[in-house]
């Protein structure tokens, strides 16, 4: 499943003006799309901004600071390094 078909498939839970998935995650994409799912159902007025790699690190950016009135980012920060995880992972298989 390549980025823009997540995308499609969760577009109404990506914020206005974000992109979403922006970079290539194929390799764990069945994954990326289960965890957005349980998000979704677990965070009623769950937004996705993006996730993308950055200097070789997935960073993930959603509201879910707003939906806890949360000054910091801990729990995108946690789900970044969930995914860099799985994501290393999958690929040392290779």
């Amino acid at each position: 499943m390549l980025a823009i078909e997540l995308n499609q498939r969760h577009r109404q839970f990506i914020e206005e003006g974000f992109d979403g998935v922006e970079s290539n995650f194929d390799p764990i994409s069945k994954y990326l799309d289960r965890l957005l799912r349980i998000l979704i159902h677990c965070h009623p007025g769950f937004k996705l901004k993006q996730i993308k790699m950055k200097f070789g690190e997935v960073c993930f950016y959603s509201n879910l600071h707003e939906l806890y009135n949360d000054d910091d980012r801990q729990r995108d920060h946690n789900v970044s390094l969930k995914i860099q995880a799985k994501l290393e992972k999958q690929l040392m298989k290779y």
